[in-house]
């Protein structure tokens, strides 16, 4: 039974989030042409602002609320979880006026560090209206996700893309360039107005608790919180550092081209793979205390995750020329070899990042931190001393190391706490990591139409596996 409810949340998720994906798609492509490549770079650099001050301000609420909160409704105590999701909520609106406050005052110093001027200075003081209701839809998404109402998380997400695509096309239709900010604003008043009508029909329950009882409730959840703002800190101020290097080292087309790829990579892959991810957090939390039911679960997740992402990987590493073209335009086609860096990359990111959901469910805090962010390190510092000499190849390849030696160290920290993985997912790992390095090495040395088609003839075990 317990495997029939997975399989069924992750579907649901799955459909939803390939509707996401498709008109995210739509939406880039028409960015591209109307905001062209220096319109992709000044909407990268704003969105990492925005994921900055977001991740500085969060207090990692979001995310620890959502182990909260699952563990209550595992309890069937419904006035202990009516009074929890009250405290959640109010901390979240705390961290949204945080972060407006923050942005606003401190849009000078962001705006010199991050353009070299005060150009955008209005700009980013509007980013914080954004960056207030983009706490409040986050708030919402991560209630959902916590008492398993997966249907309604994914008409919500649909609904709000939908509109988002619909409003901000004609915006950049009509304003080009300048409908950046705009963009920006609406996209997160449509992401909370959607997600706060599909819960206020659902009729959640909240009993009203004192300032006092907020303060003192909502204090297990800040705890693990500030362990998640810790590498939320650390990866969107490494997203920012990126994007400010490649800008001021190569201008806004070069960061354009960077952006798109990273929106590939991230964006259409992490959507894929979430729909497992999204659901796995609040499961494994509310087994946290069961080591069958736990491994069981992370297992599975395990497994679905490499038979729906590998080949995902693999496809884009081979047909990378043409999925920029299609996606973008050929004016980003100088990002081919970062995205097949990058897909060798993120074969380790999809399974570490189940793997870290486990840290995360037994609430490992020290582990937690130490782990998330020792990755970092190497990262950095190929980036750094690489890009100067090889280009957006640096990137790709710091990616791939880093991920590598993230993988390993969480592999051996959950084998220590007893975790095992099961055979058939060894082979499965093994198979399709086999043909995703095949494929690249093919690419790497014989490009053209050549390698396309003997790296498409390698391909074909790990597609026919999964």
């Amino acid at each position: 039974m317990r495997d029939k409810e997975l399989i069924k949340s992750s579907g649901i998720i799955g459909i939803s989030q390939f509707l996401v994906m498709f008109l995210s798609l739509l939406k880039n492509k028409c960015f591209s042409i109307l905001l062209g490549v220096d319109g992709i770079g000044l909407f990268g650099l704003f969105q990492s602002l925005l994921e900055l001050v977001r991740s500085i301000t969060s207090l990692g609420i979001h995310t620890a609320g959502i182990r909260y909160i699952a563990s209550e409704e595992q309890s069937d105590d419904d006035l202990s979880q009516s009074r929890t999701i009250y405290v959640f909520r109010r901390w979240i609106s705390f961290t949204g006026v945080l972060g407006a406050i923050v942005c606003f005052l401190f849009a000078a110093p962001l705006c010199i560090y991050t353009f070299g001027n005060d150009i955008y200075l209005v700009d980013i003081r509007i980013l914080s209206i954004a960056i207030f209701f983009t706490a409040l839809s986050a708030g919402q998404s991560s209630l959902l996700l916590a008492l398993k109402k997966i249907t309604v998380y994914a008409k919500s997400n649909i609904t709000a893309s939908l509109i988002t695509v619909i409003i901000t096309v004609m915006m950049a239709y009509a304003w080009g360039i300048k409908a950046v900010m705009p963009i920006f604003l609406i996209t997160s008043v449509i992401l909370w107005a959607t997600g706060r009508f599909f819960i206020n029909a659902l009729g959640i329950k909240q009993s009203k608790q004192s300032f006092k009882e907020v303060m003192r409730k909502g204090s297990p959840i800040l705890s693990l919180g500030l362990v998640t703002i810790v590498t939320g800190i650390a990866t969107s101020s490494v997203a920012m550092f990126l994007k400010i290097m490649i800008t001021q080292r190569s201008g806004l087309d070069e960061a354009g081209v960077f952006q798109a790829v990273w929106i590939i990579a991230n964006s259409y892959l992490s959507i894929a793979l979430s729909s497992l991810g999204t659901d796995l957090y609040p499961r494994l939390s509310a087994v946290c205390n069961d080591k069958s039911g736990f491994e069981h679960i992370l297992n599975n997740y395990l497994r679905n995750g490499l038979v729906l992402i590998s080949p995902l990987l693999i496809l884009f590493t081979v047909f990378a020329p043409a999925a920029i073209s299609l996606l973008y335009s050929s004016e980003f086609a100088g990002g081919v070899m970062l995205l097949r860096w990058l897909m060798a990359a993120f074969f380790f990111r999809a399974i570490s990042m189940m793997l870290s959901y486990g840290l995360l469910a037994k609430a490992k805090k020290k582990t937690y931190i130490i782990i998330e962010t020792i990755w970092y390190i190497p990262f950095v510092a190929i980036c750094w001393f690489g890009y100067p000499r090889i280009g957006l190849d640096a990137i790709g390849i710091a990616s791939l190391v880093s991920y590598f030696i993230y993988f390993i160290i969480l592999y051996f920290e959950l084998s220590i706490s007893g975790y095992r993985i099961e055979k058939d997912i060894y082979k499965l790992a093994i198979i399709n990591a086999l043909s995703l390095a095949g494929v690249f090495l093919i690419l790497y040395f014989y490009g053209g139409i050549g390698g396309i088609v003997i790296s498409s003839v390698v391909m074909l075990p790990a597609l026919c596996l999964s």
